[in-house]
């Protein structure tokens, strides 16, 4: 378990959900507005490509179709589609999905502040790769500055974010060590910049050296600047091999 939760040294868990739910928040801002003349949202794939490329330094593939709602909330359904990995790495794309899905409150939208729904994605597969050298395909976003692989927690909050039927591959150079996990479930509570954030997920894992094993994590993620902290953490599980 402790290998589990601690190997990859600066991965945090909340990271990766802010940097799932602030590439899918700018999606919907960078749209809004043509989304609201327009009635086809498929007719900007391009535009929303190439701002999301401007803000992370990463090319966005949408492969299918943008289904937009606008009754009760501003509901935004996505298929198909990847982002690359930054450059210098592999052209395999960093992460990929089956579909995402999101709803968010236009008003508060208009206000410059989002209030999201649960956030849901199917299918995310994820490729994390940190080399021999120490760099690592989850750092330098954007126009940070060099050095830096933070990303601002979007303004606002969301209800909840769900991973369903995910995988993720971690392959540790540094370590000679491969870990994979498969069947992955995620379902994360109410998300809101500096408070603490329940979660509970499931998975099938396998690593370099190790005993398979089918996990469940539950706790709650507090947010410390200098330390990854989980209060009320419970594991149970079973082990192969």
């Amino acid at each position: 378990a402790e290998s589990l939760l601690y190997n990859g040294g600066r991965m945090r868990a909340a990271k990766w959900i802010l940097i799932i739910v602030g590439l899918l928040v700018a999606l919907v801002v960078a749209g809004i507005v043509v989304f609201a003349v327009l009635l086809d949202p498929n007719r900007f794939k391009a535009d929303i490509a190439d701002a999301v490329g401007r803000e992370t330094g990463r090319e966005l593939r949408l492969e299918g179709d943008i289904d937009l709602n606008f009754f009760p909330w501003l509901a935004l359904t996505a298929g198909q589609g990847s982002l690359g990995n930054p450059p210098g790495f592999a052209a395999e794309p960093f992460v990929s999905w089956r579909e995402a899905r999101l709803r968010a409150r236009l008003l508060p939208l208009l206000r410059g502040r989002a209030v999201l729904d649960t956030v849901k994605i199917v299918g995310a597969d994820f490729r994390l790769l940190r080399r021999a050298d120490g760099t690592a395909n989850w750092e330098g976003w954007g126009p940070a500055p060099a050095g830096s692989g933070d990303i601002a927690a979007p303004a606002g909050m969301v209800a909840g974010l769900e991973l369903e039927d995910g995988r993720l591959q971690f392959q540790d150079d540094v370590a000679a060590r491969l870990v994979q996990l498969d069947d992955w479930q995620l379902v994360v509570g109410a998300i809101r910049p500096g408070e603490p954030i329940d979660l509970e997920t499931a998975f099938r894992v396998t690593t370099t050296g190790l005993p398979a094993a089918r996990l469940r994590i539950v706790g709650r993620y507090v947010p410390r600047d200098k330390a990854t902290v989980l209060e009320n953490f419970r594991l149970d599980g079973t082990l192969a091999g």
